[in-house]
């Protein structure tokens, strides 16, 4: 990746999903590289109270708080042009059962989805890293704040646990809402 990052300055939008260890640990082995990507965008953290069920750590960072912390860091994020964030507070919104499922999992390439979904007893599937990917391609599908996010290290399932404070010259962008439907039209119409 950083040779690539290297030969392509400016051009490269890194999409980051589950545990950061391997951004963290790109960031840490290759200094410059922050500085010269385009952008940062992960399905990471949970950064307001809309979801209250929602754990306080979301699952990405929880599994390995020290790299998230490491992405987050003002020494990081102040080389990252576009440092985003998409929350479990918002991916949890794009939401779709069973029945809807069924209805647009239609196309050959999308088979493979439906049978994983259907190995289990669920009655709906959240789009959570789906909708950190299209928003590379549209991103006014969320609406977005600026600020400062810090992972706190805590004990327990709250380790990983990120305090937000909005602030219009922070280095990060976080999601704060998303329009549901926006995202499936343009998630299902690239099958179309």
């Amino acid at each position: 990746m950083a040779e690539t990052i290297r030969s392509n300055p400016g051009e490269v939008i890194l999409l980051a999903v589950g545990q950061m260890t391997n951004i963290a640990d790109l960031f840490t082995s290759h200094p410059d590289i922050p500085s010269l990507v385009k952008s940062l965008h992960m399905m990471l953290g949970r950064f307001t109270d809309r979801q209250p069920e929602a754990p306080n750590s979301e699952w990405n960072v929880h599994c390995d708080p020290a790299s998230a912390a490491i992405i987050y860091s003002a020494d990081i994020s102040s080389k990252i042009a576009r440092h985003t964030s998409i929350g479990l507070d918002v991916t949890k919104d794009v939401m779709m059962t069973t029945a809807k499922i069924e209805q647009h999992f239609t196309h050959p390439i999308l088979e493979p989805v439906l049978e994983m979904y259907h190995t289990g007893d669920r009655k709906y599937m959240t789009f959570h890293d789906p909708l950190a990917a299209v928003t590379l391609f549209d991103d006014s599908i969320c609406d977005y704040e600026r600020g400062t996010a810090t992972v706190n290290r805590l004990k327990g399932r709250d380790d990983g646990a990120i305090d937000w404070s909005p602030n219009s010259n922070g280095p990060h962008n976080v999601a704060v809402t998303v329009d549901p439907n926006r995202f499936f039209d343009s998630y299902f119409g690239v099958f179309g």
